[in-house]
Formats: C-alpha cells, structure tokens, sequence
C-alpha cells in the first residue's frame, strides 16, 4: 500500500486529501503533472492597502509609521476572522496633523442637512402639504408606504428615437396620502431640444389649468441653471403663467440651481429649501404648502 492511498483510508480529521492534477499544455505532446496547493502569503502592510480579505493573521510587532496598523486591521471584513499577533496599542495611532485637523474641522449640524427636521410641527399639521422632489438613480422603485405613479423614458420620447433608446430615465410621483393638489414631474435632458421642449411645457401648463385642481405644482430637473446669468426661457414661461420658484439654493456639486418646484399659487408656499445627499449629483428640494 502505498503513502497516498493510506492517506486515503485514514478517518482522521486532521488529513486534507490532495487529488495529482494535470493538465495539456500547448505545446504539442506536453503536460504538467503536480499536487496543487492553494498558498497562504505573507503581505508587508504597506503592500495590502487597498485589500479586501475574510481573514488573516495580522501582526503589529514592526509597526512603525501613523496609520499602519489601521491599514492592517482594517482589511478584513468581520473581527471573526482576524487573527491578532504582539497586540501593543501604542502601535495603533494617527498622524497628529490629521488629529490636529479634525479638531478645527467646522462641524456638521443634522439640522442643516436636513432642514425639514426644523419644521417638524408645521409638517405634523392637518392643513400642509409637504413635497420633495430628487433627481437621482435607484435601484428599486417602489418605497413602502407610497402609492406610485411613473412614467418611463420610451414613453416620453416617441418623436425622438434616440433619446428614446437609452437605458433608465423617467420620473415618478409617490403619494403617502391623497390631498387635493396637482403635482407634475418633469425632466429635461440637456439635449433635448429647447424649442420642442418649450412646446411641450406650454402644453402640459395648459392641460394641468384645464383640470382646475388646486394647488398646481410643476418640479423637476430643468436643466436651466437659474444661478447663471444666460436667459431663462423655462422661468419666464412658468411666471407668464402666473407660476414662480420655490427654490433659490444651488441644488448640485458644481454649486448650480438645475432642480426646480414652480407653483402657480406661491403665496400658498410656507417654507421652502434644499436638504444635503451624499449620494446623488444632486440635492433635495422640498416645499411646504398650505392646503
């Protein structure tokens, strides 16, 4: 009986079988025959930056520079597989300049991110109305607790193939309760012809007037920077028509105000902002009506 085949019949735990691979090469008449074995390396810390591993045996004995036993501990994606050698805490620190920094950093209100959270009892109100609209991408739309309404890209763009063709796009509305109000989503691609688009707004102004439900709110990304000082065909349209903006913050990263709420009765409007995302290129807008 030979070594491998008693490694075979032996019923002790401790024994991992090892089958001989091989394998054709391409040269004509050449194969490699050999016992794989899958290696464990040895890494110096400054080599796993970057890394993503469900264990390892991390050692902090030669540790000698601020920020390397993070590096070192922080590649593992659960503490249950670390496996920690000459543990010395006086090993694990940061560079003083980035303490120094973080000190003087100015710090971030919640409120500030999120202003609706200043207004909460005027939102807990019977008689209000509150609306957000974000431009962004998400991979599922459907949000508990709302009812939906959407309208998807290739619907939108019958007279126009090519922009009809391309993945993703749409708007949609979600109601957490009926109130009496008329809400419109829009978007304007920046390629979209202003001309066509212009024709189009002016039709849907006229259709939600016609329906006279009140009151009448138009949001959506425009792709008109109301920041800039070019001309503003799209906001001399809405307060033709007896709308104004809501919204007078920048609303994306490149500090431009793209993303709009037109209301037709904007005496109705009781408070109005942009909430904070770190997420999406763009920010929330939110109004708050009275019904």
């Amino acid at each position: 009986m030979n070594e491998q085949s008693a490694v075979r019949n032996s019923s002790s735990d401790n024994l991992v079988y090892i089958d001989r691979a091989e394998e054709n090469l391409k040269q004509k008449g050449v194969f490699r025959r050999e016992f794989p074995i899958k290696l464990a390396f040895a890494c110096t810390i400054h080599k796993v930056q970057g890394m993503t591993t469900n264990s390892a045996v991390v050692s902090l004995k030669h540790v000698f520079e601020a920020g390397m036993a993070y590096v070192a501990l922080s590649r593992l994606t659960s503490l249950s597989g670390l496996h920690l050698l000459d543990m010395d805490e006086r090993k694990i620190y940061a560079n003083p300049e980035i303490t120094a920094a973080l000190e003087t950093m100015r710090q971030v209100s919640l409120k500030d991110m999120m202003p609706l959270l200043k207004i909460s009892p005027l939102l807990s109100r019977h008689d209000t109305l509150t609306i957000v609209h974000h431009n962004t991408e998400a991979e599922s739309l459907h949000l508990d607790g709302y009812k939906m309404f959407k309208r998807n890209r290739h619907l939108s763009y019958t007279q126009f193939p090519h922009m009809a063709s391309r993945g993703g796009g749409g708007v949609a509305v979600y109601v957490e309760a009926p109130l009496p109000a008329l809400i419109a989503a829009v978007y304007r691609p920046p390629d979209y012809s202003l001309t066509s688009f212009l024709s189009n707004l002016r039709s849907l102004l006229d259709a939600l007037e016609i329906i006279d439900c009140h009151p009448i709110i138009v949001c959506g990304d425009f792709n008109e920077n109301l920041m800039s000082s070019d001309n503003k065909p799209i906001l001399e349209l809405f307060r033709s028509r007896g709308y104004d903006k809501v919204v007078t913050d920048a609303t994306t990263e490149k500090n431009t105000l793209l993303d709009h709420i037109f209301i037709l009765r904007p005496n109705q409007c009781l408070h109005s902002g942009v909430m904070r995302t770190y997420y999406s290129y763009h920010d929330p807008v939110f109004c708050v009506l009275s019904s």
